[in-house]
């Protein structure tokens, strides 16, 4: 529905257009909160860059449901901040920057695959310590600090 909505917006003539560019601009907020990221610092950036075209091939290319990850996030957000910018004048690249084609894994398919595979316990490794992480790890083979692996 919101998709509609905003494809009847950009369909507009010139004049009315500018009168529902603020629904436009919150349709895209809000497609942007759902589909990419909800943290604002990205969204106030990103509302201004990413286009209805850009949801629609999201969606299109999308597996599963929910947001994609960061990194593609993030990939395509500076690849549409790089395009405007050459488009606009104001930079200049001495080779063409693509992105290569892409399919966005959905949050639920990620969280499926970790329950599926039982890798709950190590989806938030990344707040412990080496320590921690190898001590809740019985049998499991750790490298000593010149890199050489040794048993537990």
């Amino acid at each position: 529905m919101l998709f509609a909505k905003a494809e009847e917006y950009e369909a507009y003539p010139p004049e009315e257009k500018a009168n529902v560019k603020h629904h436009l601009q919150e349709i895209i907020v809000v497609l942007i909160k759902g589909m990419i990221s909800d943290q604002l610092a990205f969204v106030g950036i990103a509302k201004n860059f990413i286009t209805i075209a850009d949801l629609k091939e999201i969606r299109r290319r999308r597996i599963g449901r929910g947001r994609i990850g960061g990194k593609a996030a993030g990939m395509l957000l500076a690849y549409k901040i790089l395009q405007r910018a050459l488009a606009e004048g104001e930079i200049e690249l001495a080779h063409p920057v693509t992105i290569p084609d892409s399919y966005y894994i959905g949050s639920d398919v990620f969280y499926e695959f970790h329950e599926f595979n039982q890798l709950h316990d190590y989806h938030n490794q990344k707040y412990k310590t080496r320590e921690e992480i190898e001590r809740n790890i019985p049998g499991r083979s750790k490298l000593s600090p010149a890199g050489v692996s040794r048993t537990m």
